[in-house]
């Protein structure tokens, strides 16, 4: 709750009330009255209310003793004096300049200006971002002059800007070429009526008619389609005439030209291709070497190029080396016993229960826990009767042992054993 200062002035008895906090003895000023003050503290004390006693002005004079009263004394001067120069805290008195003092008025301008200087720099980083979002939305629409001529030229040429473009054609009239003219595998080639693709490779040992070569080669699986509709010539690449394959680094590897009478399955046994029929033929080389065998396999380095010559032109294709098959190695598979025979089953052995390690426990155990007691009995008796006592409880306690155990069929040897922990001796069956 708030602390109210009640003030009476008593020229004017005009009532004052505030909720500053007024010490004891400070100067204000009546608004009714304009008159200043100094203020004392109440003498009731019941309630926290301050009350004008003393009023601030010239010292009473002291009345005669005899005779009239003096003249009054002229008025005083007005509160707010005419001067010529300007009015400052320094040149007023010091009742009057009770009124200029606010609590906390430079804070209060300090902060106002702080804040002022805030909105302000918050203002323009807003319009600084603003205009610039406004600009590259405007660069963003408008797009570089090469675009804007791209559409101007698709308006003037009829086309409806947003439309998708129709569909390709499925006819493929050029070979899709990598950067040095070569098609990667398995894709296709064509020179004018004969589309040449590798739809397979692998290395290995090739089945001749004659027999299983022990060499491992190259076998590249070719598939010629004749477009054209009359039946064109084939001689193929079998018999190794100008076909090339080389690596990266400029390693030729030789083709293998196989006899007409010793060729293997897959091969184009010669004539024309019939209109629109696809024909698969084979070429041979000798095993290539990886470049970078340390490398990854699909590495660049280790691509292979192929080139099959036709006339004055050539289908040159890119095999990568993970297009190739690697030849699984041959495994000797002997054929499985039908009729197992197994001799007859060894007998079984005789329990014996001092190989029991179960059993060994129990009486280990049992002997170590009577020596215990034995022992724990023994300790207050002389050196002599101590020892006596010891040898005829220990033959006591190897009697309680054979009384126990009789129902595992154990004998009083084979518990000297156990404890002595000598091993069971082999039974022979």
């Amino acid at each position: 709750m708030a602390l109210i200062t009640c003030l009476r002035c008593p020229h004017c008895g005009r009532d004052i009330r505030t909720k500053k906090i007024i010490a004891p003895g400070a100067l204000v000023r009546c608004p009714g009255c304009d008159d200043v003050f100094r203020i004392s503290p109440s003498q009731s004390g019941e309630h926290m209310i301050l009350q004008e006693t003393i009023p601030v002005g010239p010292p009473p004079r002291a009345l005669p003793a005899f005779g009239a009263l003096p003249p009054p004394l002229p008025s005083p001067a007005p509160a707010s004096p005419t001067r010529s120069g300007p009015r400052t805290i320094g040149r007023t008195s010091y009742e009057s300049r009770a009124k200029y003092r606010e609590p906390f008025g430079h804070s209060r301008n300090t902060f106002a200006a702080l804040g002022i200087a805030c909105i302000a720099l918050v203002g323009v980083g807003s319009g600084s971002w603003y205009f610039d979002q406004i600009r590259v939305l405007g660069r963003a629409a408008n797009g570089p002059g090469s675009v804007s001529k791209k559409k101007q030229e698709e308006l003037a040429n009829g086309k409806v800007p947003g439309k998708p473009p129709a569909p390709p054609s499925l006819t493929i009239t050029k070979p899709e070429l990598d950067g040095d003219g070569r098609t990667t595998v398995p894709r296709t080639v064509k020179i004018g009526h004969l589309i040449v693709g590798v739809s397979h490779g692998s290395i290995g040992p090739l089945s001749l008619p004659s027999g299983k070569t022990a060499e491992q080669y190259l076998v590249l699986t070719l598939r010629v389609t004749n477009e054209s509709e009359a039946p064109s010539p084939y001689k193929g690449w079998i018999d190794g005439r100008n076909a090339v394959l080389r690596d990266k680094f400029g390693n030729r590897y030789n083709p293998t030209p196989l006899r007409p009478d010793d060729r293997p399955s897959g091969c184009y046994d010669g004539g024309p291709i019939a209109p629109h029929v696809t024909a698969t033929d084979l070429v041979v080389f000798e095993k290539p070497a990886m470049a970078q065998p340390y490398g990854r396999a699909d590495a660049p380095a280790n691509e292979l190029e192929l080139d099959l010559p036709l006339g004055s032109s050539a289908f040159r294709f890119r095999i990568p080396w993970m297009f190739l098959m690697q030849a699984m190695p041959n495994f000797e598979i002997r054929p499985a016993n039908t009729a197992p025979q197994f001799g007859p089953a060894p007998a079984p052995s005789p329990y014996d229960p001092e190989a029991d390690p179960a059993l060994r426990d129990a009486v280990r155990r049992a002997y170590r826990d009577g020596t215990k007691a034995i022992d724990h009995a023994a300790k207050g008796m002389e050196t002599n009767h101590g020892r006596e006592y010891r040898r005829g409880e220990s033959k006591v306690l190897i009697d309680r042992l054979v009384r126990r155990f009789k129902a595992h069929h154990l004998t009083r040897e084979q518990i000297a054993r156990i404890i002595d922990d000598v091993p069971a001796p082999h039974k022979a069956n």
